[in-house]
């Protein structure tokens, strides 16, 4: 129990340098510990409840998450490196796993920036086709211990709806949409890890602005030394996705290649990759392969095709299908043409963790439960379009009600950052002291996992253990911390009032 928390307080206390103040840190670090452990999540106020922090300070709180004197973009990228140096992350030749992918959460706000109507793609029938709310990009890392691996959040930024207030920053993100937003996100993780990453996405982020970002981010990181690209992607083609072949020479008869009038060909014919499920069907390969956890018999055909209108990047096909469910059918792409059909199909597998992260980030550790909003935001009336959202954002000109948005913005993005930070934290945990918190058992289970805790028992752990450390470990930092901001316990309760009752 002891190594645990001196773990948790090492990692905490290597952020240190991000924050200009410590008096900053030191509410940062009431903030991760507070989300970590409270038992109800009702906003900032919960913090405060958890920690028994003197009541008074709860402004300072607030001021905390909107105080120019941290950012949440530094924070991560300092996370990031603090991550990769716990030993934890898992490579595939040498290189690590990041897994990009968008989540919507719902705000019915009228006054909270960059809120607007959004369009729900998923196919979950308790969800509705439309909502208000903020759309996020999450960049993960994939770690293990051998025998589980889990997606760490390293960050997770607002990405749509956003762009106002990125020109009056004038950031570097402000002419991207969405899908090159993160994936340049992801390249630049790679940067900061000097490192070549494998990247893996969903079907939304194969596109040609996706992979011209890569080309560009891969020019940047030659010329600061990183000979191979920055990011190996790997994601998923729709249904309806078209190729070409590489145009091939035409000879003449002593066999030398013809030049006509004109430029080369940069195409081949028209390949419809669905198609070839039935046209190249005895061409597949069968094996066996492990997918999700479970030995699968699966097919598969691998083509290397030229894909994007006007680009015409080579890419890796690998068409799959597993046996006796021959109704299912992916193709999945790799921008690296060397790369084993069979490993493409293994790492995209592990794709799916980050639903687990989005799963645990909401509804248990409730990373989106922020309430910052300005009374200067315009505010945004029911069925108002996304376009006139954003237009009625741009058109605020004061230096005043620019500054009070962005400050809003910043504690929103600075929440969800400390958010990412204290479930990574819970996950670091229950990988490492895996065998410690088990043997504990600190909650029933009727399935008791021989693997690695969860994070919510990681977190009863934790909050089981946490009046402890005042008593075995009082001069470490986190708790010295801690208790300047602490009610104190003589005066907590008032006796006399008890005993008139």
């Amino acid at each position: 129990m002891k190594k645990i928390w001196q773990f948790i307080n090492k990692i905490i206390t290597s952020l240190w340098e991000c924050f200009s103040t410590d008096n900053t840190f030191h509410w940062f670090v009431i903030a991760v510990i507070g989300i970590m452990l409270r038992s109800d999540t009702l906003g900032v106020s919960s913090i405060i409840r958890e920690l028994s922090i003197r009541p008074e300070l709860y402004q300072n709180l607030l001021n905390f998450f909107h105080s120019p004197a941290w950012d949440p973009s530094n924070l991560a990228q300092k996370w990031l490196s603090v991550v990769h140096g716990t030993g934890m992350v898992v490579h595939e030749d040498d290189k690590p796993i990041l897994i990009g992918d968008g989540v919507k959460q719902n705000k019915e706000s009228s006054r909270m920036p960059c809120v607007k109507r959004m369009r729900q793609e998923s196919e979950d029938t308790s969800k509705p086709e439309h909502i208000i709310g903020h759309m996020f990009g999450a960049l993960g890392i994939l770690i293990g211990n051998g025998m589980k691996n889990l997606c760490l959040p390293i960050s997770m930024t607002i990405q749509d709806g956003c762009r106002p207030i990125l020109e009056w920053l004038d950031s570097e993100f402000k002419e991207d949409s969405h899908v090159q937003r993160l994936v340049r996100e992801a390249c630049k993780a790679a940067i900061t890890l000097r490192k070549s990453c494998y990247l893996l996405m969903d079907r939304a982020f194969l596109s040609v602005p996706a992979l011209e970002v890569i080309a560009e981010e891969t020019r940047n990181a030659m010329k600061n030394g990183l000979i191979r690209p920055p990011v190996t992607l790997i994601t998923k083609a729709k249904s309806n996705a078209v190729a070409f072949e590489t145009p091939k020479p035409k000879y003449d008869d002593a066999g030398n290649i013809k030049r006509g009038r004109g430029r080369p060909r940069i195409k081949g014919d028209k390949v419809t990759l669905y198609d070839l499920f039935e046209r190249r069907k005895n061409e597949f390969i069968t094996t066996e392969l492990e997918m999700y956890g479970k030995l699968e018999t699966v097919k598969y055909l691998c083509v290397d095709l030229l894909w994007g209108d006007g680009l015409y990047q080579p890419l890796r096909f690998v068409l799959t299908t597993v046996v006796g469910t021959d109704i299912i059918k992916s193709i999945l792409i790799s921008t690296d043409i060397t790369l084993e059909p069979l490993k493409i199909i293994k790492l995209y597998c592990r794709r799916f963790s980050i639903e687990s992260c989005f799963r645990v980030f909401k509804q248990f550790i409730c990373g989106f439960g922020y309430h910052f909003w300005s009374r200067l935001v315009p505010p945004l009336k029911k069925n108002m379009s996304a376009q006139v959202a954003v237009e009625r954002l741009a058109n605020v000109s004061t230096d005043v009600a620019r500054s009070a948005i962005i400050r809003t913005y910043n504690a929103i993005e600075g929440f969800v950052m400390i958010s990412c930070i204290a479930l990574g934290l819970l996950q670091l945990t229950a990988l490492i002291f895996s065998e410690e918190i088990n043997n504990s058992r600190p909650r029933w289970l009727r399935t008791f996992s021989k693997a690695a805790p969860s994070e919510e028992t990681t977190a009863l752990f934790l909050v089981k253990s946490y009046s402890w450390i005042y008593r075995v470990l009082p001069n470490m930092a986190i708790t010295e911390i801690i208790k300047l901001k602490k009610i104190d316990p003589h005066v907590f309760f008032d006796e006399s009032h008890l005993q008139s009752a």
